[in-house]
Order: C-alpha cells, then structure tokens, then sequence
C-alpha cells in the first residue's frame, strides 16, 4: 500500500478525484436529525364517548379490556393510559427496532377481539403512530385584522389543516382559538312543556327532516330513472319552518314557535393567543419516527407558501420550531469542527515551522473528512450532533499518524542524509505500520462494547463510535496512500527546523526525566495517590442521564382549581401574559388556555434563568392558579420524577398529597407537581326504579332527555357551501341557572305528562376524578420535582430520604422514573462496558507486539488518564453523565497512543543493542515532539466545542471536557511513567534471570543444614538451636547473594 501511491502516482491522483467528487454528491444527500435514531416507537389508540361518561367508568369499561390485550403486543416495553370524561389515551412504547408497521397491525388485531365487549357510546377509536402527551414541534399563529378570530379557525380546519396533514411524519393537528361554527337551537322549555312535547320527539323530528335517500328506480320509455326522495335544509328558515307537532285544534307546531334557531358560534372551549392578541393557534405533533428537521422544514416551506396565497387578509407566524433547535446545534457543531481543524493546523506550524511539512500533513485532513462524508452516506449513517461530535473527536487524530511518519522521516534523514530518497520514505514509513495500526485500532475496538448497552443508548452512541471509526480507518488510509508519494516528490518535506522554545521545552523535559529516574519511589508513590484521589472523586460525584441543552425558550404549564370557567382562567392567564412581557428580554409569548390543558411558550432574547427565578417568585401573584414550569426541549431534563402505585385512588391521592408536602420542604427542589387533577364537583342524578315506572320512563330515557336539555345533543347537520355543519338542539342557556334549581328542572315524558326531575332521582353532590392514569395496567400518581443545581443522585436521595418517613399501606409502593432509571441503567452498563474496553486494548496490542508484559506498560496510560477526568470534573464541579463515560471509553483508545509511541521508539533502540537508560532517555526526546503534537491536536481540536456557547452545546460539553482533561493528565504523566516503568520492568527481567539460578543453588546447598536445623526443633533440643543456625546462615550467604547481620536481634529461651 506504501508503495502503490509512489509507484502509480496518476492513479492515486485519480482516487482523489473520486473522493471528491462522491463526496459532493453524497454529503448534501445525507439526512439532518438531531440524534441518531433516538425516538422510540410509540402507538396512541385514542378512544372518545359519547354522552359525558365520568373518567372511572371509562376506566372501567374501555381502558381496563384494552390494557389486558394490548400488554401481549410484541415487542412491548411500557404501556401508559389516562381515562378522562368521554376520553381514554393508551400510549404503547416500543423497544429500539421494532417495527411500529407491524406493531400497528397487531394492536388493531388485539382490539377486534375486544370491540364488541365495549360500551355501545363508544366511537371507533383512532390508532396513531404518535404520544398525544408529547408538546408539538411547531406551532403557527393565525392573526388577522379583518377577519374574526371564529373565521380564522374556519379557514385553519377547512383549508390549511389538511393541507399540513399531507406532509409525510405529521400525526396531529389540533386548533385553539376562536370558536366552532354550529347551528344552534335554543329552545325555551316553557313553551315545550306547553305544548307538551319531550325534547327527544323534538331532536329526532329534526333529524328525520333532514335527509336525503334513494327509494328506487322507475323507467320511462325505456329509459331509468332514480328516484330520491329529499328534504334537506338549504337555509336557516327552513329548519325553523320544521314541523314538530301538531295541536289538539289541529294546528302544526313549527320549530320557530318553541325555539330560537341562529348560525352562530358554540361558547368557547379554548383561547390562543400571541402576545396578548387573540389568534388562531395551530398545534402539530409529528409522528414519534418522522424526523423533526424533515417535517418542520416541509411545513416552514408550506405556510410561506400559504402567507403568500392569503397574505391580503390574515398573517401566518411560526410561534415555535424545533427543527430551528436541531439546526441551529448542527451548524454550530459544523463550526466547531472547521474552527478546531484550524487549531489543529496553528498547532502543527507552532511546531514545524515548515509550510511544506504542514501542507503534506494538513492534506490528509481534507481527504479523510471527504472520504468519511462517503462511507457516511452509504452506510446510511445521519449528520446529527452525535455522529458530528464524533468527527470533532476524531479530528485531532485524523492527522496523527501523517505527524508521527514525517517525525520519523525526519529522524531517518538526518542519520543517514545519503540514502536514496524513495527507500528511505519506504522504510520510514514501514517502521511505523504496527504502531500506527495499533494506535487506529485501539482507538476502534473501544466502541466494540457498546453493543452491550441499553438498546436505546446503542441507538444514540453506536453512530458516534462509527463517526469516528470511519473517519480514523479513512485518515490510516489517507496517510499511507497520499502521505508517501507526496514526501518523495516534494523536496525539503521533512527538513523542518526545531524551534528555540521547543529547544528549552527539551531540556527541560530531559532534565526533569533524570530527576524522576534519581526519585522513582516518590514519583510512583506520589502518581498512586494521585489516582487513589481520583477514584474518590469518582466515587463522591453526582450522576446525571446526560446533560441537556440550554435552549432560549421555555414552557409555563398552569393548572386551574376543578370547575373553574374557562373565561375566569382566561383572564388569569392574560394577568400572567402582561406580566412576563414587561419583561425586557422575553421576546415572544404564545398561550394556550384549555380546561385540561393550560401552557404558555416563552422564547427569550437573553437572560432566560434570571427572568425565571424572578418570575417563580412571582408564582403568588396569580392565584388560585398553580404555576410550574417545563423545558422545551426533552432529551434530559432537570425534573426528577416518583411514581405512587397503588389501587384505590383516594389513597394515592393522600399520599402523593403527604409526598409533596414533604419534599416542597427539601433545599434545593422548586416546582413540586402532582401529575394528577383534583376532583372535580359533580351532581349525581340517582335514578328510582319505581318512580321511574309509575311516569313509564327508563333510566336512558331520563338521562338522554337531561343531556338534551343541559348540554344539548347533535340534531343533524346542516350542509353549506360543501360543509356540515353541526346543529345542536338544547334549552336556551339561563334555563337552569343554578344548581338549586336542578331538582326542579322539568320535562315531558313520551306519554305527554310532565315530570319534574326530583319526582324520578335522587340528587346528591359529590365529587369525581378528572383523570386516572396507569402505568403497565396499575393505577400510578406521579409527583415531579425540578431540582435546579442539585444533582440527579443527590436530588434522589434528599427526596428517598424524605419519603422514607411515609407510612405506605400494604401494596402500595412509589419508584424514580425518568432520567434517574436511565442513569442508573447506564452507570451498570457503561461499567461493563469499560472492563470489556480495557480487555479489547490489551487483547489488541498483546497480538500486536507479541508480548504478554508490553501491553500492561502501555496501558499504564489509562489510569493516568483517569486522574485528569476526575480532577476536571471537580474542579468545574461536572456530574457524571453520558458524556463522560463515552469520553472514557474514547480516551481508552487514544491516550495509549503515546505510549505506543515511546515504547515502540525504545524497543527499536534497544534492538541496537544500546544500553536501557540510554535508549529510554534517546526515544524519549526523539518521541517527545510527535507525542506532544499529537497530544495537543486532540485537545485543542475540541476547544471549540467546549467553548462553544450554543444553545445545543451543553450536550457534548462534558464530553469534550472528559477528553481533553484525560488526554492532559494522560500524556503528561506518560512522558514520565512509562521510562520510569519500562526501567523497572527491564530491571525486574535481569534480575530474574540471575536471582532464580543462584536461588536453586543455595536452596541445593543449605538443604541438609535445614534438615538438621529441623531435627533440632522437632527433639526440642534448643541449646543445639544456635549452633546449627549459624551453621546454615554461611551457606544461605553463598547460595544467595544476601547480606546477614549477625547476631540475630531476636533472643530465644
């Protein structure tokens, strides 16, 4: 391979050529995300009732049979659902790989064989390959100042929504704001009672109206004709001119003579609004395996698209992007690299001081990235910030191995500066195959363990290990093919000039070196403690899943007392809006307003935690409202989650009441929340059989008439301008103003006699449960907790401890979800996973060098490594998190390069037959310049990273830090360890091989004085005891070379 690029140098031109030109064709093709395949596949089978049917029965009779089927599902790892009024949500996730096609497939099978034990109000459930609980990747805003906002969400629902749900990946869009077009019937039950008609009759009589069907054919001179028979309403007036009955005198009772017919609008269900201005609000949620950037750059490109088709009347604004987010990371990580390749190439002018030596090795750079952009595409591999950082690491060692063959070079021309050119860029060369071939591969092999991990975090680091093993196996091939050729034909490559600085830096080095050979007991002594520090460190600091991104938004979630009108919440969230926007840094507010659900998205221009503090002291101003916050974005969190389970749900209700008590007392913990809404209040309508049958009613009967008149139900629709519409048929509002007046709440039965509701039930008030969540079938309460600067294993265990003082009834317990479950996986995993590291290097370089010793003396690195991570982390008071263990299993691989290096110079030295001392001193300060350089290229290439102030850069900081702090500590400590141990294991060599001889002998020699010596003992004959001791000593002295002081200080009786 050498040769080739010498030999065929218009070929080897040529693969360079295809290098580049593969490379511009693969690399705009290769996808954007922001992690690797990091979503888990999740299924939502959404399930609405008709009829208002409170959360427990729902539970009961629709979430109960399908969690029973739905937890056979292959492939199954979690099973959550919430039972709410008329609504049941069963969130199925999946395990890493599995097909969610076929998944969807089976959870349809499951639940056939369930539909027909169902509740008959049950609505064909809606199967959706997304979490309903997840926050949207995009919100639009819809403003308009001609158009109101109910002909804002008209236009959103019937012209731009399912236009945005024919892009690929979107699962849902809801729509908040304005309010829904219905045709509305208020009918005044006054005049109902009057003419004594049931409110049923009335329904049913419009909707009978209000058809059109085939009745058949008849045929005409032989020709067909299809008859319809039709009476569907065309205008407003003809549905008042409806007949619903007739007088006694035989007059018809039209609609209009009972009640109010209008097209208006139904009371509101939501607000939305963008700073403080009411609109239209759009809010998309992906599907859990679409790609963020994918999508939201289709639906950025829409709505500029539909701006422009209605830019006359009404103003699109995208409120909130994530795919901006991803971006916004990846370019900075594109940054980071460029800016690091930079360093990267200063460092090698600091050093070499000679463009044509730079230019040689600095090539290799541009080709490796190239080359690794090729095998990216095609092994299918993403650009996201793991396979990014990937690159960022491996950047410093991209041109390693063209550094260490140019020192060698160098190193060969001035010992033998006649040699014929090409031979001695061949020879050069091949010295360094093994060394170089052991540095790629240990750096390799330490992603090899990762196979071993949690299938979600192999998803996530398994591309970072690929990164960097495709861009290191391009660099080794860059190097041996390019590097050579060009040496030979570039005149002065390797003649570069040692720098005063470096001259100083030499001495130094070689002074200090003899320094630690004249102390070697401290020095060691000395190392040991150092990595006995660290360890304790390690030990003592706080663990952390990994460490998320500081994005510039973040999002207010707010909670209402049970029953609270939507128009009085509204008004406490407009107050929270006016609040936040005299703010001088927030830029820009978006709100939500639900009975359920309440969130307002903040985006800020600076100072995002210090407007938070401020504002959480603020909390109070708003009240009866209760107030947290959320992060925007969801790969870590600062939010420690505790699950309660348990069966009876008033119970879990006390305890997680107690729990959060308790731990809103713990330092350090704010925004202690129940995941759980409070009863809400409730008047039960008990029916009495008997009653019941006296007025010739039934209980149906009796509850569909009282929805009719209370809440109203769907008459018909009404079809306009291509459209139905709704028509909702109910007692005028105000009918009912109180719940005193319930009891008297009159109606007419089928038979024409009119009951008032306290002739037929029993009412009572009571209170109900607005939702009921599980968690894998078992009744679960959730409490979660932000624990702002405390660490996740330190937050853990000040809240185990507070908990630990609750007394939990008999089956009923409470575990750490979340981030801690993770982090705890992952600290057992990744331990593994490290020994199987440590086992691969040394297997690697035990079949490389032949040798079962040399291995232990170069992996001697790893430990020193260790105590700069530890100190680092320390010292910027980091926590243990996924980037760190990945930046350990990294350094694994990369800090043994140095002593690869010295040990490979030194074993060549000694194969010259030069003394040890001196081939460890000569390869010492041949070796210290590459080790340096290479050194000083993993460090400095990652400072853009580590400095980078992005939002994103929190992600891949600590794995930066880890690198880099190993890598200092680790090289530093190699230039003195590895001579020092290299000594003593040569020492311990010749030793051996003149102590084991002259021990056999003496042992041969003081035999038989031991034997009698041990025959004196045994006859307990003690005064012979001396005697023959001093007969055996001159014989040990002979056999084995020891100096024996005599007398003995030990006296014997």
């Amino acid at each position: 391979m050498i040769e080739l690029g010498i030999k065929r140098p218009i070929t080897t031109l040529m693969l360079v050529v295809a290098i580049v030109v593969f490379a511009v064709v693969s690399f705009p093709r290769i996808p954007l995300e922001l992690y690797p395949n990091l979503e888990t596949g999740e299924i939502s089978v959404i399930t609405r009732l008709r009829g208002g049917i409170p959360a427990t029965e729902v539970e009961k009779g629709v979430t109960h049979p399908m969690e029973e089927v739905f937890s056979e599902v292959n492939g199954l790892k979690e099973l959550t659902s919430a039972s709410r009024e008329s609504e049941s949500v069963i969130v199925l996730r999946f395990h890493p790989g599995t097909n969610l096609n076929f998944a969807t497939l089976d959870v349809r099978e499951k639940l056939a064989t369930i539909r027909h034990r169902l509740p008959r109000e049950v609505e064909k459930p809606v199967i959706a390959k997304f979490q309903q609980f997840d926050t949207p990747i995009l919100i639009i805003a819809l403003s308009s100042e001609s158009l109101s906002p109910e002909r804002l969400r008209e236009r959103a629902e019937e012209k731009i929504k399912e236009r945005i749900m024919r892009i690929n990946g979107v699962a849902n869009i809801e729509i908040g704001g304005g309010q829904e077009r219905k045709i509305l019937i208020d009918i005044d039950n006054a005049r109902l009672l009057a003419y004594s008609l049931p409110i049923m009759s009335v329904v049913e009589m419009i909707n009978v109206n209000n058809i059109s069907v085939s009745a058949g054919n008849v045929e005409k001179m032989g020709e067909r004709y299809i008859v319809r028979a039709t009476g569907e309403y065309s205008a407003v007036k003809e549905i008042e001119n409806t007949g619903i009955g007739v007088t006694p005198q035989g007059s018809i009772i039209r609609l209009s003579d009972i009640a109010t017919v209008r097209d208006s609008y139904y009371e509101p269900s939501s607000f939305a609004r963008l700073n403080v201005k009411p609109v239209v609000s759009m809010y998309i949620q992906k599907e859990s395996e679409a790609n963020t950037i994918t999508v939201g750059n289709k639906i950025s490109s829409l709505v500029e698209e539909l701006s422009n088709q209605y830019a006359s009347d009404m103003t699109m604004t995208i409120v909130k992007n994530d795919a901006e987010f991803i971006q916004k990371a990846i370019t900075s990580l594109k940054i980071s690299v460029f800016e690091g390749a930079i360093l990267v190439t200063a460092i090698l002018f600091f050093f070499l001081r000679n463009f044509k030596t730079i230019g040689i090795i600095v090539t290799t750079l541009p080709i490796s990235l190239l080359l690794s952009a090729v095998l990216m595409y095609f092994g299918g591999l993403s650009l996201n910030i793991m396979t990014l950082s990937g690159l960022a690491m491996g950047l410093g060692n991209l041109m390693d191995n063209a550094i260490v063959i140019m020192g060698n070079l160098s190193y060969h021309s001035k010992r033998s500066p006649g040699m014929d050119r090409e031979t001695m860029v061949v020879k050069g060369t091949s010295e360094l195959m093994m060394p170089i071939i052991a540095s790629t591969l240990s750096t390799i092999i330490v992603f090899l363990p990762l196979v071993f991990l949690d299938p979600e975090i192999k998803r996530m680091y398994v591309p970072f290990g690929l990164a960097i093993g495709i861009s290191l196996c391009a660099s080794l091939f860059g190097t041996l093919i390019f590097v050579p050729p060009l040496c030979v034909r570039v005149k002065g490559a390797f003649d570069f000039e040692t720098p005063r600085w470096y001259v100083v830096i030499e001495k130094m080095y070689t002074k200090a070196l003899k320094s630690v050979f004249r102390r070697q007991r401290l020095f060691i002594a000395g190392t040991i403690l150092l990595f006995i520090a660290s360890i304790f460190i390690f030990m003592t600091r706080d663990s952390e899943f990994a460490e998320a991104g500081e994005a510039n938004t973040f999002r207010i979630g707010i909670q209402f007392p049970p029953g609270m009108r939507i128009e009085r919440s509204d008004d406490i969230v407009k107050k929270i809006e006016k609040t936040l926007l005299s703010y001088p840094s927030v830029d820009r507010i978006s709100s939500r307003v639900e009975k359920l659900h309440t969130f307002i998205e903040v985006k800020m221009k600076q100072d995002k935690k210090k407007v938070m503090d401020e504002f959480r002291a603020r909390f109070n101003e708003f009240s009866p409202a209760f107030i947290y916050y959320q992060e925007s974005q969801d790969i870590a969190s600062r939010e420690v989650y505790v699950d309660f389970y348990g069966y009876d749900y008033a119970v879990l209700k006390q305890i997680a009441f107690a729990a959060s008590g308790r731990l809103s007392q713990v330092r350090g913990l704010s925004d202690i929340k129940i995941r759980m809404r409070e009863d809400e209040p409730e008047i039960n309508v008990v029916a009495s059989q008997n009653r019941l049958s006296l007025f010739g009613i039934t209980t149906l009967y009796m509850a569909n008439t009282l929805h009719n008149q209370l809440r109203g139900l769907v008459a018909t629709h009404y079809r306009s301008e291509g459209k139905e519409i709704e028509t909702i048929a109910r007692l005028t509002p105000g009918t009912v103003r109180s719940s005193h007046e319930l009891p008297f709440l009159r109606f007419v039965t089928p038979s024409g006699q009119v009951v008032a509701l306290n002739q037929v039930g029993d009412i009572s008030q009571v209170t109900t449960a607005q939702e009921i969540w599980h968690k894998n079938k078992k009744r679960f309460i959730q409490i979660s907790a932000n624990r702002n600067k405390l660490g996740l294993t330190a937050a853990v265990s000040k809240m185990r401890q507070v908990l630990s003082g609750i007394n939990f009834p008999k089956d009923y317990t409470y575990n750490f979800s979340g981030d801690y479950e993770k982090t705890m996986q992952n600290r057992k995993d990744f331990s593994l996973a490290l020994v199987l590291t440590i086992i691969l290097i040394y297997l690697n370089l035990a079949s490389l060098y032949e040798s079962y010793s040399q291995p232990l003396l170069i992996m001697l690195a790893l430990p020193l490594s260790s105590i700069g991570v530890a100190f680092t982390l320390a010292i910027l008071r980091k926590p243990i998190s996924l980037g760190v263990w990945i930046g350990m299993m990294i350094l694994g691989g990369t800090v043994v390069n140095a002593s690869i290096l010295l040990v490979e110079r030194i074993n060549l030295s000694r194969a010259e037959k030069k003394r040890t001392l001196r081939a460890i001193m000569e390869s010492c300060r041949e070796r210290l310049r590459p080790v340096l350089m290479t050194s000083l290229n993993n460090i400095v290439g990652l400072i853009p990273l580590v400095l980078s102030r992005d939002e994103a850069a929190g992600m891949w900081r600590s794995l930066g830090l880890t690198v880099m702090g190993g890598m200092f500590s680790g090289t530093l400590l190699t230039l003195f360890v590895i001579p020092v141990s290299y000594l003593i294991m040569e020492s311990f060599y010749l030793n051996r091989k003149t102590i084991v001889p002259s021990t056999i002998a003496g042992i041969r020699n003081s035999l038989p004085a031991f034997i009698r010596l041990l025959s004196h003992v045994r006859l307990k004959n003690l005064k012979k005891f001396k005697p023959a001791v001093a007969r055996l000593l001159p014989k040990l002295k002979s056999g084995f070379h020891i100096k024996i002081k005599w007398p003995l200080k030990r006296t014997y009786p």
